[in-house]
């Protein structure tokens, strides 16, 4: 928390009393509140074993007003932890409405912990500002406009939508997951400070996709039995790219030297990663990991020519001969060789009617754009269906969310919605690569690697996939408030290390 005592702007022991005072009533206030909450909770639904859930969830909601920054930690361990089918009764990214969600209220709050924790980190971040620091500062860095206009877009988008007789409820089912994303932009830029904070916050993302790798692993063993590929899916489409981005995050500590504990860690979590990852079978993710690999390959190039000469050969003929030899084969293995033959045009049935699906999808997107190309249909309002696709019924939102999500901004959002969405990924992958050639090897280099390359792969991933949902919002937009700041940390001279002996200088860096 911050220390009123060393706070310049206090001047007096009264002023600094009061603070104290303030400080004190406020969390006492919150105590009594947490108390009087859980109390209401026992009585009206017993004894149980959420009410565990409900006092971590609250030491959360304490933590953030304690120190705001945590609020960054949680907001993205928390939800990348989420997946709405493999583990549905995980509250974080469900409405306390939802009945199958842990933290079920009333059908009334329909907002989730995700939506709730945001508003407090900024009312935390921005209290502090005002009746601490007397003093609002608020960076924006080189990203955050980009955002923020292609917001106003889509918020145009769905007044659109509405004012034209859209359904109100699916229009804000559609755009709500949108709004995170510059949230989580401003808070990463605003209150991620150091190198210490980067890891920190890495160390939240690694642990929370590992559990939820554990979660996938164990669902394959127990209820698959290891025949993956006997399911569509096990989780959320996104949720394959979370996992290649802590494959591609284990690479790039590798070959940059990241942090040393990272080393150890990242490669023990991959067995499980990689059994989630091929159990949720989406061939877009394994062609997405790929591109990005390859271009964590073409920085090592530039970054470390002879260590790239020396890895590249040996991992181009193991490629080769994975193709060949899994080439022809439908076991679980084969699954990235099926995304790749899928690609060429020598999809299996199983992908070739997925590729037919999204094909007359496809159809149906531009024919809808060609009727609105200027301001789109709007948000809330069905597409049009001149190419009669196979019934997907199950999914509530098929007459509304198509699979490519790129052209599905234009399509409902308009011109100025699409190009908008273009230029902030464009931008933030320009300034990733900025930030990747300026870090140094090391920590900075391989969260500046890991950042950009996860917003190139989610990106990728969209042209074919549904991905507009909160969980991806959240990870993105904290991975564009970490270029943001990359540069700035990067600038800060390194923290000078105590002698080891009272009679030794210090070292000057």
């Amino acid at each position: 928390m911050y220390d009123a005592s060393i706070d310049p702007h206090i001047t007096t022991v009264d002023e600094q009393m009061r603070r104290a005072r303030l400080k004190r009533a406020f969390f006492v206030l919150f105590a009594f509140g947490f108390i009087g909450f859980m109390g209401f909770l026992s009585l009206r639904n017993g004894p149980q074993i959420t009410m565990i859930a409900w006092l971590v969830f609250f030491g959360v909601l304490f933590a953030i007003f304690y120190n705001p920054r945590y609020g960054v930690y949680f907001l993205l361990g928390g939800t990348l932890q989420s997946d709405m089918f493999l583990l549905y009764w995980y509250p974080f990214a469900k409405n306390f409405s939802s009945e199958e969600s842990i933290f079920y209220v009333s059908g009334a709050l329909i907002f989730n912990p995700i939506e709730l924790c945001i508003v407090l980190t900024f009312a935390s971040w921005l209290g502090r500002m005002w009746f601490v620091e007397r003093k609002i500062e608020i960076k924006t860095g080189v990203l955050f406009w980009p955002a923020l206009v292609f917001l106003i877009f889509i918020s145009i988008g769905l007044i659109s939508g509405i004012l034209r007789g859209g359904n109100v409820n699916i229009a804000l089912w559609e755009v709500r997951a949108m709004y995170t994303l510059p949230a989580l932009l401003l808070l990463t830029t605003n209150l991620i400070e150091t190198k210490a904070h980067l890891i920190t916050l890495f160390w939240f993302a690694i642990v929370a996709l590992f559990l939820k790798s554990v979660a996938g692993a164990v669902f394959t063993a127990t209820e698959l039995k290891f025949a993956i590929g006997s399911v569509d899916r096990i989780g959320e489409h996104a949720m394959s790219i979370q996992f290649s981005s802590i494959i591609v995050l284990t690479v790039a500590t590798l070959l940059f030297k990241g942090h040393t504990p990272w080393r150890v860690v990242l490669p023990l979590m991959l067995p499980t990663i990689m059994i989630a990852l091929l159990a949720n079978n989406r061939r877009s993710s394994f062609i997405a990991m790929g591109i990005a690999l390859v271009f964590v390959l073409l920085i090592l190039y530039f970054d470390n020519r002879t260590l790239f000469a020396i890895i590249t050969p040996p991992m181009v003929i193991l490629a080769l001969a994975y193709l060949a030899i899994f080439w022809n084969s439908s076991g679980p293995l084969s699954m990235p060789v099926s995304a790749v033959r899928s690609v060429l045009g020598e999809a299996d049935e199983r992908d070739a009617s997925s590729n037919l699906y999204r094909e007359l999808e496809n159809t149906n997107t531009m024919f809808t754009i060609g009727i609105a190309p200027v301001m789109g249909v709007g948000f809330g309002r069905k597409f049009y269906i001149i190419a009669p696709m196979a019934d997907i019924s199950y999914f509530i939102f098929w007459e509304y969310i198509t699979h490519n999500s790129i052209m599905w901004i234009w399509m409902k959002g308009g011109l100025g919605s699409f190009l908008s969405m273009l230029y902030m990924v464009c931008w933030a992958l320009i300034n990733g690569a900025r930030a990747i050639r300026l870090m140094p090897n090391g920590e900075l280099r391989t969260i500046a690697v890991s950042a950009t390359m996860y917003i190139l792969m989610h990106f990728t991933f969209a042209y074919v996939d549904i991905s507009w949902d909160i969980v991806s919002m959240v990870y993105n937009g904290t991975m564009m408030g970490v270029i943001n700041i990359l540069p700035a940390i990067a600038a800060q001279p390194e923290p000078q290390e105590p002698p080891r002996w009272p009679w030794q200088a210090q070292q000057v860096r």
